[in-house]
């Protein structure tokens, strides 16, 4: 759950939960803290990139050829639009810097 926590992808309840936890835990504390900067440093290195067309392609024959689907599911419903995930923070180092800091906390991390 602390890694779920650390990147907000729990559900309300739990998070809440977690959080009480960590009221009174300084280990698990400190790695959720830890956790978050990981988090934080892994996004930055993560270039910003439009899906291609072909990737669409491919997701859609894919679709298409999985059993128990209709080919006019597709022009059922308009594509969901993709949105980028806002970055944590501002991008103040250069790329390799990032990649560097983040290779090290991977390797650090074991």
């Amino acid at each position: 759950l602390l890694a779920a926590y650390a990147l907000d992808a729990l559900p309300e309840a739990e998070a809440r939960r977690v959080e009480e936890h960590l009221r009174s835990c300084a280990g698990h504390r400190a790695a959720a803290v830890e956790l978050r900067q990981t988090g934080a440093l892994l996004s930055l290195t993560a270039a910003e990139r439009e899906p291609s067309p072909e990737l669409r392609r491919r997701i859609v024959e894919a679709v298409k050829a999985s059993p128990g689907q209709s080919a006019s599911a597709e022009r059922e419903a308009p594509p969901a639009p993709v949105l980028a995930l806002p970055r944590r923070f501002p991008s103040w180092l250069p790329r390799p810097a990032r990649l560097a800091v983040a290779a090290a906390v991977a390797i650090g991390l074991g």
